[in-house]
């Protein structure tokens, strides 16, 4: 049988973080105000969230602009198939087809900024609900590109708010757009291996998306196990989804099981980890796996198994025995971690958050639109408050047995520390210097009584990740982030004339 290395063999010296095509649209801003019902004036606008630190006053933080200016925002359009025609094939996206070449991958989050916030959970939540993998492909000679959802049939979800159509599709709605950023590799690797990497990737999210299944809990804060967090947990994961895509019932059973289900934007970061640790060869393999996996890559029937059937538009490929896991290519790691890290390992594709993370990153966020003085200093106390009561109440919910225990009391009392010290602290960066210190104490604290359940990556973490790292405030992990511009309904946008 035919060995398949790569389905696009074109992109070889295609440099996949390469400068995107400038955009051919501009943002509708009256048609923009009619989906939100609200009037805006400027597309920072719709990209920022307002808050108000007083009755009297508000201060509008950039939190959707991904580090980008005005001038620098590029919009891409999309089409919703139900919306256009009734038998179009959604799969015909010819603004994503220039930024997404067939075969490659691309993370949208999907968000409902400017919505307002309805609690403080949803306001560190950023309003990104859903996170999808956009994949390049050619269908009947056109390119194009589709979505990979967990769950599958999350397209189909019905959606009353929307005044255009009743049904997400496989895109969104004009009111769910959404950001677009590819993963930048390590610049040790050359266009080539990037790429093999890339088709690793992809086609490891495509096993991962047919056999993944989607946890029944509230998966956002925090109560799903993260499956994750280790290269060794990655390889496990990868070597139950190749026995589950041959047939292995008891494969399935493991990933049907509550404990290793996965979220959207937790399958998201499974099919990067595996992409880069695990290359789909003999030489990582071994002879036995890779010989009963060929022919299910070679013919493809594992993607019938999947409900989304637009992923057999998709392409699949084993990878070049070339490739090796991306650590074996002298990757410097020591910044792929801060002091909030405990236990996590930093090989990891994108870094790991706990709540006290975000929490502590949207403060600094918060920080850098409004001056330290009294009403913002009131206002961040207030927030810490609230976000104290979530929080231990999510983690003694997790942790039944430890209500009225020591450590429950030296939970609230770090974080009455963190309460007072806006109030106390009249200087910024010591403000922020403490709050730090409060952060790691929580987090080690946190680790030593459950090192599993306390790490997420959910949707925010995304922007979050990808805006610190293109402001340079941190590193991301093994990869980083490239803007590749902001999805827009194209109900939404006006050609540029020409």
């Amino acid at each position: 049988m035919a060995e398949i290395i790569s389905f696009h063999k074109d992109r070889a010296n295609l440099d996949y973080n390469r400068q995107p095509a400038p955009s051919e649209y501009l943002l509708d801003i009256e048609a923009a105000g009619q989906v939100w019902n609200t009037q805006f004036r400027t597309a920072e606008d719709l990209f920022s969230i307002n808050v108000p630190i007083s009755p009297d006053k508000s201060i509008k933080i950039h939190s959707h602009m991904v580090a980008q200016s005005e001038e620098t925002l590029r919009y891409i359009a999309y089409v919703s198939g139900l919306h256009d025609a009734q038998n179009v094939d959604e799969a015909f996206q010819d603004d994503l087809a220039r930024y997404v070449e067939p075969g490659e991958i691309a993370i949208a989050i999907k968000h409902q900024c400017p919505a307002p916030a309805k609690d403080v959970f949803d306001f560190l939540r950023l309003q990104c609900h859903h996170v999808q993998v956009v994949v390049g492909v050619e269908v009947e000679g056109q390119r194009g590109a589709i979505a990979l959802h967990q769950p599958r049939v999350y397209f189909r979800s019905t959606d009353t708010s929307c005044k255009y159509e009743k049904q997400f599709r496989l895109m969104g709605n004009p009111n769910y757009p959404m950001i677009l950023l590819k993963p930048t590799f390590p610049e040790v690797l050359s266009i080539a291996e990037k790429q093999s990497f890339v088709d690793n990737i992809r086609t490891w999210m495509l096993i991962a998306n047919t056999y993944l299944e989607f946890p029944h809990r509230d998966v956002y804060l925090g109560k799903d196990p993260i499956a994750t967090d280790s290269v060794e947990h990655v390889e496990i994961l990868g070597r139950k989804l190749l026995d589950a895509m041959c047939g292995d019932q008891e494969a399935r059973a493991w990933l049907a099981d509550p404990e290793n289900r996965t979220y959207c934007s937790e399958f998201v970061h499974a099919g990067l980890n595996l992409g880069i640790h695990c290359p789909l060869n003999k030489a990582y393999l071994g002879e036995e796996r890779y010989s009963r996996i060929e022919p299910y890559l070679q013919n493809r029937t594992f993607l019938e198994e999947n409900e989304n059937n637009f992923a057999l538009h998709a392409s699949v490929c084993l990878a070049p025995e070339s490739l090796k896991p991306i650590t074996q290519y002298s990757i410097d790691m020591t910044e792929s971690r801060n002091c909030t890290q405990v236990g996590v390992d930093p090989r990891l594709a994108l870094r790991l958050y706990t709540w006290a993370d975000i929490l502590q990153i949207c403060v600094d966020e918060f920080l850098d639109h409004t001056p330290y003085e009294m009403p913002a200093r009131n206002f961040l106390s207030i927030a810490i408050a609230k976000a104290k009561r979530e929080f231990l109440n999510l983690y003694f919910l997790q942790h039944p047995s430890m209500k009225g225990a020591p450590e429950r009391r030296k939970f609230d009392d770090i974080y009455d520390q963190m309460i007072s010290l806006p109030i106390e602290i009249a200087d910024r960066e010591e403000f922020l210097l403490k709050l730090s210190e409060l952060t790691c104490e929580f987090a080690n604290l946190a680790f030593d009584i459950s090192p599993a359940v306390d790490y997420i990556i959910s949707p925010n973490c995304y922007l979050i990740s990808a805006t610190r790292q293109l402001k340079e405030k941190e590193a991301g992990g093994v990869l980083g982030w490239q803007y590749i511009g902001h999805c827009i309904h194209e109900k939404l946008l006006t050609p540029i004339a020409l």
